[in-house]
């Protein structure tokens, strides 16, 4: 998990603005792209919103993250 909320907080820092975060994260993960194509209709979503939703969403993991780890134990997270 660590690893992944470093990638994530290495891609979503990229730049303040939401199409280069999204550039950044469809480079690593070019599944996203597939998601925003089939899933926007679905929820009555524009893909741009979907976009910002996913974002706002690995935002919200990388953050609580960041408030939970120091809450687990040092040998945990040491072992990992």
């Amino acid at each position: 998990m660590r690893e992944q909320v470093r990638i994530l907080n290495n891609l979503l820092s990229i730049s303040c603005e939401t199409s280069d975060k999204w550039e950044a994260l469809t480079r690593r993960f070019s599944d996203l792209e597939d998601i925003v194509d089939r899933t926007p209709t679905a929820e009555n979503l524009l893909p741009l919103d979907m976009q910002s939703r996913l974002i706002q969403l690995y935002q919200t993991y990388v953050a609580e993250w960041d408030t939970v780890k120091s809450r687990i134990s040092g040998g945990l997270l040491n072992n990992a």
